[in-house]
């Protein structure tokens, strides 16, 4: 699946850019509900599904795989929710400064940890306690035929009709084209497969600016600096292992700690970040409404640089006091822990930078594409992390150095 999203998000991403967002979502909460039914029926006893199980159950990563998957629909919310709030603040003569940018794309992140957070709640009221049952997929298919539900017919379109209408017009001028020939029509086919397949790489390629033969080499930086800063935030699974060591904690202690930090998370996301980044935002030499100039772009880049350092700067301090202290209280411990939890703007400031760094090459219209990038770079960085780095670390250190893991 992660292979075959990392093929697909980049022919997803764009058609977002140009054709809307709404079908993207709708099409992605398709790939997940199938993916839950697909799980149900398997576990079906005495069913032609459950004597195929190994091979059904393959059905649904691919699917799922084939519309994006998650770092698809992950990117898509955050266009999503950028564009449509930037236009919507333009159309009232609001700020769009970079704290607007921070402040959707930090919500979109804490909406997640509140959901993480929630989670274990919900199923803790309303599913069995003890034992399997089948209402877990249930519940999450009713879950996600909600959320499509409400894509389909309540979320807004974040692309203006009028280009909507302009890609359809080209879309057909191109249909009009292919059926010529066969041999044209292969070639564009083929042509659109690799662009797709190869746009989450170039997005991160170096640029020109407009009217410039220099290149600049802003995009591959950021997309170096959220790959390293996703690498590293797999140390959280090691922390949960380092706690179930050294504090002897059981599943339902590690749930509460769990709960906690993603608690945190939100909090910080939703409440803490936006408050304190109002007082520090740059101010705005253009009217409500304008286009920024040349001196708004650097500012709003050297402010979204100083929010995503201070946030990876803290983490890594908190990461640092965890290991160099000789302390094992569980009150430290879990203190430096919600301490590094407070750093998670990180993550909304690196894809802002990206935005306006983008904005600043001159391809402003390309930011669910590179989104889209950001989320294939993350679910690399994820695989990197959590199936080399992490099991590798853990076998060597856990009965030598547990504390190495904190």
């Amino acid at each position: 699946m992660s292979v075959l999203s990392a093929i697909s998000t980049g022919f997803w991403s764009r058609k977002g850019d140009v054709q809307g967002r709404k079908l993207v979502l709708a099409t992605a909460l398709i790939g997940a509900l199938l993916m839950e039914a697909v799980f149900v029926l398997v576990m079906r006893s005495q069913s032609v599904f459950e004597r195929y199980g190994e091979k059904f159950i393959l059905i649904g990563p691919i699917v799922q795989g084939f519309v994006g998957g998650l770092s698809t629909f992950n990117g898509v919310v955050h266009a999503y929710v950028l564009l449509l709030l930037l236009s919507k603040l333009s159309y009232f003569g609001t700020d769009t400064s970079p704290i607007v940018r921070v402040m959707g794309l930090g919500a979109t992140s804490g909406m997640v940890f509140v959901g993480l957070a929630g989670g274990p709640q919900f199923a803790g009221f309303f599913l069995p306690k003890i034992g399997y049952s089948d209402s877990f997929f249930y519940s999450s298919i009713a879950l996600n035929f909600a959320a499509l539900l409400y894509v389909v017919f309540i979320c807004p379109e974040s692309l203006p009709p009028k280009i909507r209408n302009e890609v359809v017009e080209n879309d057909d001028q191109e249909l009009v084209r292919s059926k010529t020939s066969p041999v044209v029509a292969a070639g564009d086919l083929i042509s659109r497969f690799i662009k797709s397949v190869l746009s989450p790489v170039l997005m991160f390629a170096p640029r020109r600016l407009p009217g410039s033969q220099k290149l600049q080499y802003s995009m591959p930086l950021v997309g170096i600096a959220l790959f390293l800063y996703i690498v590293s935030t797999a140390v959280y699974s090691a922390k949960y292992l380092y706690a179930q060591h050294v504090f002897s904690w059981n599943t339902a202690e590690l749930g509460y700690y769990m709960s906690m930090l993603w608690i945190i998370r939100a909090f910080n996301l939703l409440v803490f970040l936006p408050t304190v980044l109002s007082y520090f935002k740059p101010k705005s030499t253009n009217p409500p409404g304008s286009n920024p100039n040349a001196h708004d772009i650097a500012a709003e880049i050297k402010y979204d640089r100083y929010l995503a350092q201070i946030s990876i700067g803290v983490d890594g301090l908190a990461d640092a006091l965890v290991a160099l202290t000789a302390s094992r209280s569980q009150s430290v411990y879990i203190a430096l822990s919600c301490l590094s939890s407070f750093t998670s703007g990180a993550n909304p400031a690196l894809h802002s930078l990206g935005a306006i760094c983008l904005h600043a090459c001159g391809y402003s219209s390309e930011v669910g594409t590179l989104f889209g990038a950001m989320g294939v770079l993350s679910a690399v960085a994820h695989i990197i992390s959590v199936r080399s780095l992490c099991p590798v670390s853990e076998a060597l250190l856990t009965g030598t150095y547990i504390r190495a893991l904190s």
